[in-house]
């Protein structure tokens, strides 16, 4: 860039590179002469060396040309090729120059704040992202998830948090079993009792399960039983375990009864002494009900049943329900 400039200089019509211009310094009464490249020299190495420093920081090579992209981090030959849709419209084929590659990375950056940043943040169907006025979480809805796939979180003014879609979460409601009958209680563990059922006998549990207020209504549940062997066996015996349900809605009491049974167990071996065992009965299916509704459940042992081989007293420690939820605390 600096020759170019001293060549420009010294193009002028009738004065040459080569050219003498006589010099007289102040005082003396002698001239001299010199040549206009010999009077050009010294700018010229401080302005070559000036112009050394502001091409490397825009990122030209050393001939001042800008590099040709052939696998960069975040640019390359073929963006330019494929141009790109900026706010003066359709662009395709551009050179590879800096203003060029500004241009590109800018509309890069506006088309991500337009697709991908502004699927999290929304209010009430505005895009937060650029900010305006009013753009705080203290609006009406604030949405943060991918909308495109019906994902996301959204809360409201009120500090309502509802999940949607994929957001929604998996939890418990554990039933920890009673012991009401003391005459069906054994000793476990030291002075620990547990409530037993009977290998000979069909022994029941009765109790209610309220689905809480953060259960998505219409989903399935699935039952989980803990339960302990008191006694081992030498072989693989199994406990066959019942469940009997129904499930009511709006305090009208649902007068169909279901009834599932499971006698597999986790881990499935030959049963220890005083070891916990999981049972998972098959899902419940919850098409048409909703939160606060209530499970009216008879869990007990089917003893007499072929498929329950285990000659000794199994013992229960509780029984609990997972379950799909869409929302966190209570709303109403």
């Amino acid at each position: 860039m600096a020759n170019k400039t001293i060549n420009q200089l010294t193009a002028v019509s009738s004065i040459a590179a080569a050219d003498e211009i006589e010099v007289q310094k102040s005082g003396e009464s002698t001239t001299k002469k010199g040549t206009v490249s010999q009077l050009l020299s010294a700018e010229s190495t401080l302005r070559a060396a000036q112009d050394d420093i502001i091409e490397a920081a825009v990122g030209l090579d050393a001939s001042g040309i800008y590099p040709e992209l052939a696998n960069s981090w975040y640019l390359r030959a073929a963006d330019f090729v494929a141009g790109i849709t900026d706010r003066s419209g359709l662009i395709a084929n551009i050179t590879q120059s800096i203003a060029n590659a500004l241009r590109l990375l800018d509309a890069k950056i506006y088309n991500l704040s337009n697709t991908i940043i502004a699927q999290f943040w929304k209010r009430t169907g505005t895009i937060v992202s650029p900010a305006t006025d009013g753009d705080e979480l203290n609006i009406d809805v604030a949405k943060i998830g991918i909308f495109a796939d019906g994902d996301y979180v959204d809360i409201d003014k009120y500090g309502k948090i509802l999940l949607v879609g994929k957001a929604v979460y998996k939890k418990v409601i554990d039933h920890p079993v009673v012991i009401l009958d003391a005459a069906r209680s054994t000793m476990w563990l030291n002075n620990l009792k547990i409530l037993t059922f009977s290998p000979s006998t069909i022994e029941e549990y009765q109790f209610l399960v309220n689905m809480p207020q953060s259960y998505q209504a219409g989903t399935d549940i699935i039952p989980l039983l803990r339960w302990v062997a008191l006694g081992s066996a030498a072989t693989p015996l199994y406990v066959r375990w019942g469940l009997e349900y129904c499930w009511s809605e709006n305090g009208v009491i649902n007068s169909v009864t279901k009834t599932m049974y499971v006698s597999t167990h986790s881990p499935n071996e030959a049963l220890l002494g005083n070891k916990e065992y999981m049972d998972i009965f098959e899902s419940i299916a919850g098409a048409g009900h909703t939160k606060g509704s209530v499970l009216c459940c008879r869990l007990f042992r089917d003893a007499t049943h072929a498929q329950d081989t285990f000659s000794q007293h199994a013992g229960v420690l509780s029984i609990g329900f997972v379950n799909r939820n869409d929302s966190l605390g209570i709303y109403s």
